[in-house]
């Protein structure tokens, strides 16, 4: 009795040699690349003799390249040599050689907007793993070259303490979120603390009194992706800051307190606004993890009320809605955690690698 495997295989070989019969050498297939007629199609392939190989081409069916290789057989299909594949925009999507229908030596793939995101060595691979290897790099490629397609969701922030020279004292934290789309655009918002405090001594390096001031602030920003390679991306970026400081005096040593010491009376509370624009870069420790960090140069604007001691005039000033505004450059370094992404959803295959 006739195995079933078997006619489903000369189906398949009946199939594709009536499509040859029917449109001479134009070949029609499905979105799954079966043979199938020309109203049902998603691609069509022209096969063009030459000397002892195939030319192959395959056509979305807008006509825009997909795939040009050569063929030492075509039933079954055995690749042989260069062989490139397109995106329906035109871009490349993937090169590199066969040898007897298997990749070998150093595959290129890039994303939609035509940038290199990954090189693979199949030569490295092991002839049994071989299958396994090209459906994982398959997977990947698809995951990396899908970019401009992607929807997702990002946890960011850091914490971080730190002494310098034992009198200075530095301490913030920030939590926020942050949403990338098309690829290319995010939009982010964070909450950050900062402490500063700062101890002043005598000539015998005793303390004398502290000095502490205090941040928080709301942090917005818009960032455009215009380079990507391998794990490193770089991004143009605008930003805005609002927020309130306050900074304060307190004594440490036997005599300083403020009936003694007026000037521990000092104190400024206000608030402020920060925008400014920047260039940075994202570096990806795996698919999800990454190191951000950012040069800006913008405008800051303050206004406070400040209690002042004059030691000269021995009187205390108050003052109040004192407005200042200065050029400022500022260095941001955060961590950012993708929670998940969002692929296109007639996307055939959905991986985040």
């Amino acid at each position: 009795m006739m195995s079933k495997s078997f006619v489903i295989f000369c189906f398949l070989v009946g199939s594709y040699l009536l499509a040859i019969s029917q449109t001479g050498d134009t070949l029609y297939f499905d979105k799954s690349w079966h043979p199938c007629q020309k109203k049902e199609s998603k691609y069509y392939r022209l096969v063009q003799k030459e000397d002892s190989v195939y030319r192959i081409r395959d056509y979305y069916n807008s006509g825009v390249l997909q795939m040009s290789a050569t063929a030492i057989q075509l039933e079954p299909e055995i690749l042989e040599g260069q062989s490139s594949y397109y995106y329906s925009n035109g871009n490349i999507e993937s090169a590199g050689i066969y040898r007897k229908g298997e990749p070998i030596g150093i595959w290129s793939y890039y994303n939609s907007k035509g940038y290199l995101t990954d090189t693979y060595n199949y030569s490295l691979v092991s002839k049994s793993n071989r299958d396994s290897a090209r459906l994982a790099q398959k997977a990947y490629k698809r995951a990396i070259s899908e970019t401009d397609n992607r929807f997702s969701f990002v946890v960011r922030g850091k914490v971080a303490g730190f002494f310098i020279i034992e009198d200075n004292y530095f301490s913030t934290a920030t939590i926020g979120s942050e949403v990338l789309f098309k690829g290319r655009h995010s939009l982010g918002v964070d909450y950050t603390y900062f402490g500063w405090q700062y101890e002043h001594d005598d000539a015998d390096d005793n303390a004398l009194y502290e000095t502490y001031e205090r941040r928080g602030y709301v942090y917005f920003d818009y960032k455009y992706k215009f380079f990507a390679y391998k794990r490193v991306d770089l991004y143009l970026n605008a930003y805005d800051k609002i927020g309130t400081y306050h900074m304060w005096h307190e004594g440490v040593s036997e005599g300083y307190n403020f009936w003694e010491k007026p000037f521990l009376k000092d104190k400024v509370d206000g608030s402020f606004n920060q925008v400014g624009a920047g260039i940075g870069f994202k570096y990806y420790f795996n698919d999800r993890f990454y190191l951000d960090a950012s040069a800006n140069g913008g405008k800051l604007f303050t206004k406070n009320n400040a209690i002042t001691y004059n030691d000269s005039l021995q009187i205390t000033n108050r003052q109040y809605n004192l407005k200042e505004d200065k050029a400022i450059f500022y260095i941001r370094v955060n961590f950012g955690y993708k929670l998940f992404v969002k692929h296109k959803k007639d996307e055939d295959v959905f991986y985040t690698n």
